[in-house]
């Protein structure tokens, strides 16, 4: 059923993009795919989006039988090659980690994966359904040092990636010093994989703190957390991930710090549709999670404010995912901030457009330039 804020081509994407469909989403999809509709605006937002390998997906489960009739079967091969590039690259990671977690193991630093692999097992059953370009390890403060000398042993550089080269520049020892102290990871270590096809380095994001974004440190939460890391098979690969509760706490946060920040916005990294269905999925996968226990847990760190925001979010673009039980218990006095971004210091912007629609309008951090400048 076609929602009245979103145009068609919206709709479209978005019942494409939605793992776990009921039989009415299904019928509904099939009749989507046999309508004129622009089919190019479509594909753009499946990957802006970063969903075509579940709308790939959807139509191979339930109505790749139906194509001679599809109004735009050229768009099915795009689809099909940008999971199959998704699946490759997420098994060249996954494959290029096992060292460096052998290392880490011999050197007795815990640590856990969080997002990324895990979330593409956890919350889609299919890893090449989460694409994802560096890997996230999470790992105390204290274990910083021990853990970067690991990394240069096994020749990763903290810089950036230079395309014309197909070399990494290194960092300036300032602006790593910089990032440690004023966010929760490091500069990114990198190390180029020419024996791989589809990545040009593997790339490793060392997190060492809850609170995104910010100089703020959660050392004993963080502490606590890889006390409850467990083993989980990702890919048919054994590996330390976080507890189920506490990766989604995880995932929670940082949906809430890309979407409510100013350059954020302006990045177009505060509503990507992956991020919410990175939580969808993990409500919707079947006794995945201790939902009382993570409320609790929730509460227990005073991240209500964070976790109520994208557990709304996601309600709002897959109405009726979160419990009611889990959103009252977590709901804050104010809901004003639900629509607001942030700069520097203040509120810069209060959003009018629904959360739905929002997702889908490309252009709009246009809308905060037009109200600053109507403000000065």
């Amino acid at each position: 059923m076609l929602q009245s804020d979103l145009t068609q081509e919206e709709h479209t994407a978005l019942i494409l993009s939605t793992p776990f469909l009921e039989d009415s989403q299904i019928e509904e999809m099939q009749e989507l795919l046999h309508q004129q509709q622009d089919w190019n605006v479509i594909l753009g937002m499946l990957h802006v989006h970063r969903t075509a390998g579940i709308a790939w997906k959807n139509i191979k489960r339930y109505a790749i039988h139906l194509r001679k009739d599809f109004k735009a079967t050229y768009f099915l091969k795009s689809l099909e090659i940008m999971y199959k590039g998704q699946l490759e690259t997420a098994r060249d990671n996954i494959t290029l980690n096992e060292q460096l977690f052998q290392a880490l193991d011999q050197k007795g630093i815990e640590y856990a994966i969080v997002k990324g692999s895990v979330i593409g097992q956890w919350a889609y059953g299919d890893v090449g359904l989460r694409l994802f370009g560096d890997n996230d390890l999470f790992i105390s403060q204290d274990q910083l040092q021990e853990t970067g000398h690991v990394l240069k042993e096994l020749g990763y550089i903290q810089g950036s990636w230079n395309y014309e080269t197909e070399t990494v520049t290194p960092a300036k020892r300032k602006d790593i010093l910089y990032l440690i102290m004023n966010s929760h990871q490091t500069y990114t270590y990198m190390k180029p994989t020419p024996e791989c096809r589809f990545i040009d380095c593997h790339k490793i994001d060392v997190q060492f703190s809850v609170d995104l974004m910010t100089g703020n440190r959660t050392d004993s939460i963080v502490q606590e957390m890889l006390s409850r890391r467990i083993q989980t098979s990702v890919d048919e690969h054994l590996v330390w991930s976080l507890k189920e509760e506490d990766m989604l706490i995880f995932l929670c946060i940082h949906f809430y710090k890309e979407a409510i920040y100013l350059n954020e916005v302006e990045s177009m990294k505060d509503l990507l549709l992956y991020k919410l269905l990175d939580i969808y999925g993990m409500f919707m996968r079947e006794d995945l999670l201790d939902v009382e226990l993570f409320v609790r847990r929730t509460k227990a760190y005073g991240f209500e404010k964070m976790v109520y925001f994208a557990l709304h979010y996601v309600n709002e673009v897959f109405p009726h995912t979160i419990p009611d039980l889990v959103m009252d218990a977590l709901q804050p006095e104010s809901l004003a901030y639900l629509s607001e971004v942030l700069g520097a210091n203040d509120v810069v912007h209060t959003w009018n457009q629904p959360i739905r629609k929002r997702f889908f309008h490309i252009n709009r951090s246009l809308e905060i330039q037009k109200h600053s400048v109507h403000k000065e």
